[in-house]
């Protein structure tokens, strides 16, 4: 073999050489092929016998790694390190090898040729070509030694296929492919086998020869022969068989092939009405260019036959002369595969073809040959066909329908021919009816078709709807004599549904008197039998039941039974449309229709499973495209936004329940369609029963759409409590039917919501801490279980609290609006709420009464909400509620308020943590002003106040405590009660003095729970607040101005002014020592309201008549102050005014002398003096305040002044009222408190100073 480029075709001629063995004589002179014809010669490599070596080097990596991972995770962890070195070592060996092998297999690679498919020239830009090898593969890019360059070294690919390492080519002409020793050796084995094999034959044929000549003999020469031959050059006497294949015959004219046509035409029609006998189920469609068409009953098929040796007599079967023999031309088949698409096989199909098919190639030859040489051909009659009639097994023909009473029992060829392709017509159908059967066992059908076919018997048996045959149990020992146990199915046998059997059978069905009288007439020949009987074959179906096709509850009805053999009217066969899917459809609906009844009768009257009254389960039919179910019960779902329904049906492609969710549909709930597959299961398997799985299933969609409802409400729904299982079974609760929602109130409370036959049920939960039934340690149980009255929160309650529901409305029990829902929650948080109040008010042993709201009236509620007349209040007697024996107050807390306290649920409507509203009503009203004080402290008169979740309606006089800890709501309401009683003490106490003659310029203004503010004297207010933190009241003090004064009619007394013009009340100066003398008189004394306004109203003259400009005010105590002179800075006089505890009377002293009582001198004030000349002043002053006293009185008796009256012990010598008396032997005076006489000794006392102190005495 060259190693240039081989061409694959040569012009050069071979060279004749001699042959050097035989030696140099022409006659062994062979021609020497050139190296092209040789390469010609040899046959092309055989790519088809090259594989991919990528597969196997990826197969090696991965049993490698497979191993490895083995190894390492499975085998040396579980063996001691003693034994680990054995499997490592074996698996080293094991994954050499393999790589060893490959090896070689790869160097042998390296030998095959590798051809180059694209141009080598082209590639300017440094890109490699694509390179194949014979299997169209990548090839291998590293280098490998070819036959063309004779060394087994490995040259370099870039110097044979022009791409250096710069990536540019060099544009030189390249061989397609790159021949390898491997693929020449291949070739030249091959082409050797050949030429031996070709030897072989040879001389095969020679020694075939060599025996075939051995037995040929020349013929004896005879005179006879050589005249013969001499004269007409041929031998005339050789037999005609011999000789009539190599004489030409003449050739036929149209014209006589026209008269020849005619004749065949004349003779066949000839033969059919009078020789042969036709059957009746033989259709002569037309007699034609010498050939006869024939149809077989239903047009299943079609035939053409003609007749043979016509114009020639031959011996016929019974030793007489007959015209030539029918001989069978073609065959179509008529009768359809019903198919959407496809090509025509046997009979076509497609429902719409009209063509038929053809018997053609080696099919037609082997029918036409098996039709020709074995049924057509003539055959004898037997003898004594005489008389036969109807005992000839005829049943279309009748012994009296012919005159002369014989009958000639004749060959009937046709009657054959018909037996023969209706048979084979039918087989082939089967066939096609098998073909399919196996198609859809292996598709559609997989695991629930079993197909057999017994082509001797002509049966195809179909069993559907296959289950493994359960084990059978073993036999009950036998302690009598032992009886031969019944036979036990195979276990291998698979339980079946049904069993469809198609087989070739006869008709037997008779015909009438005048089908047998058309088939008489149309029968050819009168007075003759055939001698073969006719056989109408057809395509039957027997559909029998199978163990488990039976109906549960070994129901009979219409003969469903087990073995039973089932009416099959329905399953015919049409040639026309052949379909074993039609027939198998058509008998496994019918049969789950029937399974479907049987099952679902029961429940259609089942009250678990009809929740709508007016819509109850019904039965209906769906199609087969959209479900394999033909019948399904359908139960209708309660549904907010779409109708739903649950589907129950036998699947008549499995013969299992099917439960199919509508409402699984949509895109998020894929659970509602596990949760039907689960049930589908359970009761297929037999676990369950097929009522209890759609009740839970109802159960279960119903739970899940009001859980649905919650959570789009905002709520956080649970199945579960923090209760053991058995204990929740106890309570009838289940987390498939009941769900579970926390309520805000409280943590141990749960709205439950339970789905039962009857419809959805609420009701409140408690869970309570019980101990444990071991005594060890505390559990949760289930305490107080209150029911909610569903149709009362959805229609509404009046006094009476009834309600109706609406009956109208389909599906109520088990339907639930979103707005009910929420009622219903919020209506159950809220008598959560109601018992906490409640369970308070009974620890504390306090009397109470629920009551509703009114419909109409104050009372009634202002909510619009059929909730608002369900909520109760509680009302409680405030002498149980209010008293000290709870509250620890005075008891005249508890006089003031009304004597009902109401105590609500607040804030119910939000559906959140309630609170708790107590409501008290203050017996007495604050008698305010028509106009608003004003000063520099003065509180307004607001409407409503708040403080500390406290509310007082001034305009009606009512308290209501907002407690947001329900659960201590009570407590907190008499704690802040206790609170409030300080200030409710003093608007009562104010109250109270209003009505004393005394005090009856006493008002309160304002009453704000914190704060009393009071007017003690005209224009001067008083405002008393208690303070919780220091548990104590503060006082400060205020004015009204003039213009408000004179507004109420009064006149104000001593208005004195801050620098900025408003009116001051001397009283805020002192607020402090006012305040720690209240907290004082509270504490200690009874009377506080009389001795502290007392002190206000006694001390306000003094401090208005004290005020600048004059001496300096200095204030000791709430009784004692001092009026201070400074003279020339150096010396300092006082003097002192005491108001006595009465607050009736004052005690004027010198402050540098000894006070009354023996008390040492004060000196807060620094060194004092005493005043020179005070009693002097005392004196004049108490003879100014007697002469004014007795003018006062001489007045207002109507006398004179100086006129003698009659003395009064209480007077300072006269008649008249007391007024000023010397005390200390005239060292101190003492004076009423009076405002005028106050207002007069004061100033008196300060001129007389004055004028003491002015003179410098």
């Amino acid at each position: 073999m060259s190693a240039l480029p081989q061409p694959h075709a040569s012009t050069s001629k071979s060279a004749v050489m001699g042959n050097p063995q035989l030696g140099p004589e022409p006659v062994f002179a062979y021609p020497t092929p050139t190296p092209e014809q040789v390469e010609e010669e040899l046959p092309p490599g055989f790519e088809g016998d090259l594989v991919p070596l990528g597969p196997m080097l990826d197969r090696v990596v991965r049993r490698g790694y497979g191993e490895l991972r083995g190894l390492a995770e499975s085998t040396l962890p579980s063996i001691s390190d003693r034994q680990k070195p054995q499997p490592i070592i074996q698996y080293a060996r094991t994954t050499r090898q393999s790589i060893l092998k490959y090896l070689a297999v790869l160097r042998w690679k390296a030998q095959v040729d590798v051809p180059i498919y694209a141009a080598l020239n082209g590639n300017a830009a440094g890109t490699s070509p694509a390179r194949t090898n014979g299997t169209g593969h990548p090839a291998a890019s590293f280098p490998t030694p070819h036959s063309n360059n004779g060394s087994s070294d490995s040259p370099d690919v870039a110097a044979i296929t022009g791409y250096g390492g710069n990536g540019k080519g060099k544009g030189r002409a390249m061989d397609d492919v790159i021949r390898g020793k491997i693929t020449d050796a291949k070739r030249i084995e091959v082409f050797m086998g050949h030429q031996n094999a070709q030897h072989s034959a040879a001389v095969e044929h020679l020694r075939h020869t060599s025996k075939v000549v051995d037995g040929l003999r020349m013929r004896n020469p005879d005179l006879l022969t050589a005249m013969s031959v001499l004269s007409l050059g041929t031998y005339p006497r050789l037999p005609t068989e011999l000789i009539d294949t190599f004489t030409p015959k003449p050739l036929l004219t149209n014209r006589l092939l026209l008269t020849t046509l005619r004749k065949l035409n004349r003779h066949i029609r000839f033969r059919l009405k009078c020789v042969d006998y036709v059957p009746s189920d033989l259709v002569i469609l037309e007699i034609k260019d010498g050939r006869v068409y024939l149809q077989g009953e239903g047009g299943e098929w079609r035939a053409e036959l003609t007749i043979i040796n016509f114009g020639h007599a031959l011996r016929g079967a019974d030793g007489g002369e007959e015209q030539g023999r029918w001989w069978l031309t073609g065959v179509e088949w008529g009768w359809r595969e019903k198919e959407e698409k496809g090509v025509d096989d046997p009979g076509g199909k497609g429902n719409n073809s009209t063509t038929r098919r053809r018997l053609d190639g080696e099919e037609r030859k082997a029918v036409l040959d098996l039709a020709n040489m074995e049924i057509l051909p003539p055959r004898p009659v037997p003898d004594g066909g005489v008389g036969i009639g109807t005992g000839s097994g005829v049943p279309d023909l009748k012994a009296e329908t012919v005159s002369g009473g014989e009958k000639k029992r004749v060959d009937a060829p046709l009657v054959r021919i018909h037996n023969f392709l209706q048979h084979l017509s039918l087989t082939y159908q089967l066939e096609v009816l098998h073909t399919q059967a196996m198609v859809l066992a292996n598709g559609k059908w997989r695991g629930q078709l079993a197909v057999e076919m017994d082509r001797g018997k002509k049966v195809l048996t179909l069993r559907y709807w296959l289950r493994p045959r359960p084990p059978a149990p073993p036999p009950p020992p036998q302690s009598g004599p032992r009886r031969p146990a019944p036979p036990v199915p195979d276990s291998r046998t698979p339980l079946v549904g049904g069993i469809l059997r198609i087989a070739l059978l006869e008709d037997s069905k008779k015909r009438n008197e005048a089908e047998s009288l058309l088939a008489e007439v149309g029968a050819g020949a009168e007075g003759i039998v055939p001698a073969e009987r006719l056989l109408r074959m057809r395509l039957g179906v027997k559909w029998e039941l199978g163990e488990i096709g039976e109906a549960p509850g070994g129901a009979t009805a219409d003969g469903w039974k087990v073995g039973n053999e089932l009416n099959s009217a329905g399953l015919e066969i049409d040639p026309s449309q052949l379909s074993i899917a039609d027939i198998l459809t058509e008998a496994t609906r019918e049969h789950a229709v029937h399974l479907t009844r049987s099952h679902c009768a029961p429940l259609l009257t089942s009250a678990r499973i009809g929740i709508f009254p007016n819509n109850p389960p019904t039965l209906v039919d769906t199609h087969a495209e959209t479900s394999t179910r033909p019948l399904s019960m359908r139960v209708p779902l309660p549904g907010r936004q779409r109708s739903t329904a649950i589907l129950v049906g036998i699947s008549a492609l499995t013969g299992l329940i099917e439960i199919e969710d509508e409402g699984a549909v949509p895109i998020g709930m894929e659970d509602r369609g596990k949760r039907a597959k689960m049930a589908c299961g359970s009761v297929n398997e037999g676990k369950t029963r097929l009522g209890d799985d759609i009740g839970r299933l109802i159960t279960a969609i119903i739970t899940e759409n009001i859980e649905g409802q919650m959570r789009a409400l905002g709520h956080t729904p649970t199945r579960r409590l923090p209760l053991r299982s058995q204990d929740m079974a106890k309570a009838d609760l289940h987390p498939a039917s009941s769900i579970f929602l926390p309520l805000p109130n409280s943590a141990n409370h749960h709205l439950v919501t339970r789905i039962t036959g009857s419809g959805v049920v609420f009701e409140v939960l408690q869970l309570v801490k019980v101990q444990a039934e071991n005594g060890a340690g505390w559990k949760l149980g289930i305490g107080e279980r209150v029911g909610i009255d569903r149709g009362l929160i959805i229609a509404g309650a009046g006094v009476s609290g009834e309600a109706v529901l609406p009956q109208d409305k389909e599906g109520s029990a088990f339907e639930l609006e979103e707005k009910h829902l929420r009622d219903v929650f919020i209506y159950s948080n809220a008598l959560v709420a109601q018992s906490i109040i409640e369970s308070q008010l009974k620890s504390r042993h306090i009397p109470y009464t629920l009551c509703l709201p009114s419909r109409a009236g104050p009372g009634a509620p202002k909510s619009r909400s059929p909730l608002a007349g369900l909520i109760p209040t509680f009302t409680v007697r405030s002498a149980y509620l209010l008293m000290a024996r709870q509250t620890g107050a005075r008891a005249e807390a508890g006089e003031v308020a009304m004597p009902r306290v109401w105590i609500q649920v607040g804030g119910w409507w939000k559906g959140g943590k309630c609170s708790a509203v107590t409501v008290v009503q203050l017996r007495h009203r604050p008698s305010t002003p028509t106009s608003g004080p004003s000063g520099s402290s003065a509180t307004g008169t607001s409407a409503t106040t708040k403080s500390d979740g406290i509310t007082f309606d001034q305009a009606s006089s009512v308290v209501k405590f907002h407690a947001d800890d329900l659960d201590n709501c009570v407590k907190g309401f008499l704690e802040q009660w206790e609170r409030l009683s300080k200030v409710i003490i003093v608007a009562g106490t104010v109250n109270k003095l209003n009505k004393l003659p005394l005090f009856k310029d006493v008002r309160m203004l304002s009453f704000d729970l914190r704060t009393a503010t009071l007017e003690y004297a005209p224009g001067y207010l008083c405002e008393i607040t208690y303070d919780s933190g220091t548990d104590g009241y503060v006082v400060s003090f205020g004015r009204t101005g003039p213009a408000d004064a004179a507004a109420a009619g009064r006149a104000v007394q001593g208005v004195e002014e801050n620098g900025a013009g408003e009116a001051v009340n001397p009283h805020e100066a002192m607020k402090g020592l006012l305040s720690w003398e209240l907290n004082e008189l509270v504490e200690g004394q009874k009377d506080v309201g009389v001795r502290f306004i007392g002190l206000l109203r006694a001390t306000l003259p003094f401090l208005l008549e004290s005020a600048p400009p004059g001496p300096q005010l200095v204030i000791l105590s709430v009784r004692r102050y001092r009026l201070i002179w400074d003279i020339q800075s150096t010396r300092r006089f006082g003097v002192e005014f005491t108001l006595l505890p009465n607050n009736q009377s004052w005690v004027i002293s010198d402050a540098a002398a000894s006070p009354m009582n023996g008390v040492e001198a004060d000196g807060r004030c620094g060194p004092l003096e005493e005043i020179r000349g005070f009693p002097d002043v005392v004196g004049s002053l108490w003879e100014s305040l007697r002469g004014a006293s007795e003018k006062k009185e001489v007045a207002a008796l109507g006398g004179e002044a100086g006129e003698e009256t009659k003395p009064d012990m209480r007077s300072g010598g006269g008649g008249s009222e007391m007024t000023a008396m010397k005390l200390d032997q005239g060292g101190s005076l003492w004076i009423s408190g009076e405002s005028g006489v106050v207002r007069d000794a004061i100033k008196g006392m300060v001129g007389g100073v004055g004028d003491i102190l002015g003179d410098g005495k």
